[in-house]
């Protein structure tokens, strides 16, 4: 199954991560943040809600900009939760060894619209990206936002989904940028585990289409992009079409 496989991927992820604080005398808050943050918003979105909910209570005890260092006792007993979760996966999944790691976002440049997908968490990229692709959809990734700005400008995708917690930039900058220099038809969507009342003011006010919580529910998120596809081809028809006499109008020369 599917899910089977991003399920691996979450707990190898958990895994790698548990494994490397191990190895250090201290764990920052912010770290510890950043992590739940990821996690909350990823493992809801594949049907891990316990791992959902105990995030949650736990980010609700941190500050993210905390830069108070976590023993290493500290954050064991802080994330037991988790360390208990990653052992009974362990001992009843055997498959867990064998886990496939995606490393590489092939572009497929054979269709119209494109789905841009800029978000660090490779967990969550690759289950959106087959989520989407399994229904025709054509599917880029970036893992930061340097790497997204920089497909927007190259191919102008149809659709942008646009985490604001980014390993390199703000995802309210990139949406700045997006904001200032965009020509065509490109709808922006803001994701985010941080769904506060705040974060989806300041993303309408900044110009983009919408707002989407994470956990993603499958289902809706391909409501939506069949929706904004929809929308966006006839906005298109509207802008080289003259609605009187049903020919192309000027504005289809001025865009060539």
């Amino acid at each position: 199954m599917e899910t089977a496989k991003y399920h691996r991927m979450v707990y190898t992820r958990i895994c790698e991560n548990l494994q490397k604080w191990d190895n250090s005398d201290f764990v920052r808050e912010d770290e510890l943040y950043s992590f739940l943050h990821t996690l909350k918003g990823t493992a809801g979105s594949i049907g891990l809600h316990e791992l959902t909910s105990i995030a949650r209570e736990k980010l609700e005890l941190l500050n993210e900009d905390s830069n108070k260092q976590w023993t290493q006792s500290e954050w064991k007993k802080f994330l037991a939760p988790f360390i208990e979760s990653v052992h009974f996966y362990k001992e009843n999944d055997s498959m867990t060894q064998h886990m496939e790691h995606p490393t590489t976002i092939i572009k497929n440049p054979a269709k119209q619209d494109f789905i841009l997908i800029i978000d660090d968490d490779v967990v969550f990229i690759s289950y959106l990206k087959n989520v989407l692709e399994k229904k025709g959809y054509s599917v880029i990734a970036a893992h930061n936002g340097k790497r997204g700005l920089a497909l927007i400008y190259e191919l102008q995708p149809s659709i942008v989904f646009l985490d604001i917690m980014l390993p390199d930039s703000n995802g309210f900058s990139i949406l700045d940028n997006i904001k200032k220099t965009k020509k065509e038809l490109m709808f922006v969507t803001v994701i985010s585990s941080n769904d506060c009342k705040e974060n989806r003011i300041r993303t309408l006010e900044m110009g983009a289409m919408d707002f989407m919580a994470k956990p993603i529910d499958e289902e809706l998120l391909i409501a939506y992009v069949s929706n904004r596809l929809a929308y966006k081809r006839e906005l298109e028809q509207a802008i080289v079409i003259d609605e009187l006499t049903q020919i192309y109008n000027r504005k289809l020369w001025n865009r060539k």
